[in-house]
């Protein structure tokens, strides 16, 4: 598990890293859909989960994750607004898209996907949650059937 992600103490979600059959391994984060709630400080707050918002986090966490450690902190600044300025276009164009189906639980959702310089991006809407992922390589057969775990507490 790479990481579990809590909102005012409600768990929200979960990344994990996935080893693919053919050694390569990519990211997969799954977010619940939590609505917007009041928070403790009595402001309303939420998690963007429409498609374009999915897409976007999908492609920055990528462009993200090629930024290099160590940069001075001005070229660091500039390279994180360059990745998150790309992924927002990337997500909104809606036709560079495609999809393909996968199997959660035995019913069938839209797998949207596309090549991006450093890999691939996905994302999906499965109703009460929403998943993203990404890593180096194409589409790994491992997103076409998926299975929900439940963590823990």
């Amino acid at each position: 598990m790479v990481s579990v992600g809590t909102d005012d103490g409600v768990p929200s979600d979960a990344s994990i890293e996935v080893c693919s059959a053919d050694g390569s391994t990519f990211t997969v984060r799954t977010l619940v859909r939590l609505g917007e709630r009041i928070g403790g400080a009595g402001m309303p707050h939420g998690t963007m989960t429409d498609a374009t918002s999915i897409a976007a986090l999908t492609a920055g966490s990528l462009a993200l994750e090629a930024v290099p450690a160590g940069l001075p902190r001005a070229e660091m600044i500039e390279r994180m607004t360059t990745a998150t300025a790309d992924a927002e276009a990337l997500a909104r164009d809606r036709g560079g898209w495609a999809f393909v189906p996968t199997v959660l639980e035995g019913a069938r959702y839209a797998l949207w996907h596309r090549a991006h310089p450093l890999g691939f991006v996905a994302h999906a809407d499965f109703g009460s949650r929403v998943m993203a992922a990404w890593g180096a390589g194409g589409l790994p057969a491992e997103l076409l059937r998926l299975q929900l775990w439940e963590s823990p507490d």
